[in-house]
């Protein structure tokens, strides 16, 4: 279950605000972030959902 992250890494929200395109991030690029950055999918989801961001395509049907 994704969660909004309480503490959001600096660098792992520009990532994620980097890719993101009105308002949303595809899951692959949530897996891309994560592995780039050596941190789990789930907590890229979880700062996309702090940061209002609505993840879409998600593979295992997550979002």
């Amino acid at each position: 279950m994704v969660r909004t992250a309480v503490q959001v890494p600096p660098a792992l929200a520009a990532a994620v605000q980097e890719r993101a395109r009105d308002g949303r991030l595809r899951c692959l690029t949530c897996w891309e972030i994560a592995a780039e950055m050596g941190v789990e999918r789930l907590a890229v989801a979880e700062v996309a959902e702090a940061l209002g961001l609505r993840v879409v395509g998600c593979q295992l049907g997550c979002f």
